[in-house]
């Protein structure tokens, strides 16, 4: 899941960024500290899937630009109405209120993204489990994100997770393939071995090959063979031919 922290104190920063970094599946996508930045940096990316934000910085502000659910953030209690007086807000926001003066409630701020999931989830069995729509991945020594639908396989190499866009740009993923496994729609995408998780759209040809096993050749190229495990040669005939 993707995530926008709006927040104007660092100690609050850090203390947020920590507690969301335990759990994997979170990525924290940008880090803003006004409602111009925010409205800019949101016109110029995809939008995340949750955003945290003070509600102080939101305070008599419009907010049209955001179109991702608000968990609104406050150490004071007196400024809880306030997030009630916001215009234009996509969705009914949900508060993470401190247990203690300028501290966040963990549990709460944990528990908004939980309600988070189990409403997508809803939405999912509703109209049909697409999978993750992004990632998150790093480009130098910076970070961007891809669409998934741009996403042409995902590979193990050398103990690091790459995945690679129908563009042929190569970037590093902060996942395993057991857990992107998990995050894709299993209609799109396929574990065809230990090392490989392809996209239906990347396949372009496959034929036998020795040991009972398929081997494919992809769009974008790679320089080795592509070898579907031979107890995953059926399930994989099955998957291409939806």
């Amino acid at each position: 899941m993707t995530t926008v922290i709006i927040e104007d104190e660092n100690f609050a920063i850090k203390r947020l960024s920590r507690l969301l970094s335990v759990d994997r599946s979170i990525e924290i996508m940008a880090v803003l500290k006004s409602i111009p930045e925010s409205v800019e940096w949101l016109r110029g990316h995809p939008a995340p899937d949750l955003i945290f934000m003070d509600i102080k910085l939101a305070k008599g502000q419009c907010l049209e630009a955001f179109k991702s659910p608000v968990v609104f953030t406050t150490s004071y209690h007196e400024h809880i109405l306030c997030a009630f007086e916001v215009p234009h807000m996509p969705v009914t926001p949900v508060l993470a209120k401190p247990e203690t003066a300028n501290t966040f409630s963990e549990n709460l701020a944990l528990t908004s993204v939980n309600v988070f999931r189990q409403m997508a989830g809803m939405q999912d069995q509703a109209g049909g489990n697409t999978g993750r729509r992004r990632f998150l991945v790093k480009s130098g020594t910076r970070r961007t994100t891809i669409e998934t639908t741009d996403i042409a396989y995902f590979y193990v190499d050398r103990r690091a997770t790459f995945l690679k866009t129908f563009e042929n740009k190569k970037f590093i993923v902060d996942y395993t393939l057991e857990e992107i496994g998990a995050m894709l729609d299993p209609a799109s995408f396929f574990r065809i071995n230990r090392a490989w998780l392809v996209a239906a759209g990347a396949v372009r040809e496959m034929e036998p090959f020795p040991g009972s096993r398929l081997s494919l050749q992809l769009m974008p190229a790679f320089n080795k063979d592509l070898l579907v495990s031979r107890e995953k040669v059926k399930a994989f005939k099955r998957w291409i031919g939806q």
